[in-house]
């Protein structure tokens, strides 16, 4: 049972370390351009860019292509298959899920410190958030997976802290 428990007390730390990870890329990097370039010329401009097109487009592309991998992959989890398996597979499914929102982020940091145009760290700004509300609870883990009574019962018991 101990070695059960570890498993799922470490996979819960272990996504939300990579979540993280994953969340803070966009957020260090919006930080530090602009941090950078906060004593030249920058502004507002809604207007004269492709790129403020195109950014949000593969923005909700990736949002959208994302939800869509993340349940294809959840919903080919079979029902017989072990909690430990359905976690990993779990994993994997929500870092593409992240990754998908996390590269247009990046995308429109790196084209803000070259434009400086602010529209692109508001879309940045905006991807943060969906990324935010996205964060891995065990009860969105648990309803995720489509856990039976007995596994949902078994997955928080074994997912809370180890004392």
């Amino acid at each position: 049972m101990k070695k059960q428990k570890d498993t799922a007390s470490n996979f819960i730390k272990n996504i939300n370390f990579i979540y993280m990870a994953i969340l803070f890329g966009p957020i260090a990097c919006g930080t530090i351009f602009y941090l950078l370039s906060q004593n030249l010329e920058q502004g507002f401009y809604l207007s004269g860019e492709i790129t403020l097109i195109v950014i949000p487009i593969i923005a909700i592309s990736g949002i959208l292509f994302g939800n869509h991998l993340f349940k294809k992959m959840i919903a080919e989890i079979p029902k017989d298959t072990s909690l430990n398996q359905k976690m990993n597979k779990f994993r994997s499914a929500f870092i593409i899920k992240l990754s998908l929102i996390e590269g247009p982020a990046l995308a429109s940091t790196f084209i803000y410190y070259t434009t400086l145009n602010l529209s692109y760290l508001v879309i940045t700004g905006a991807l943060i958030l969906y990324m935010t509300l996205l964060a891995p609870k065990n009860e969105k883990i648990a309803t995720s997976l489509d856990l039976s009574n007995k596994e949902r019962a078994r997955f928080n018991q074994l997912a809370k802290p180890m004392e």
